[in-house]
């Protein structure tokens, strides 16, 4: 259980990171 908290924690960091590489890359390529 406590494994499956630590991957699903970890998942989240990826998936916010990624998310915020595409809101960055929005921002420097807004007309695109």
């Amino acid at each position: 259980f406590n494994l499956i908290q630590g991957v699903g924690a970890k998942t989240v960091q990826i998936v916010r990171q990624a998310t915020t590489t595409q809101d960055q890359i929005k921002l420097l390529q807004p007309y695109k």
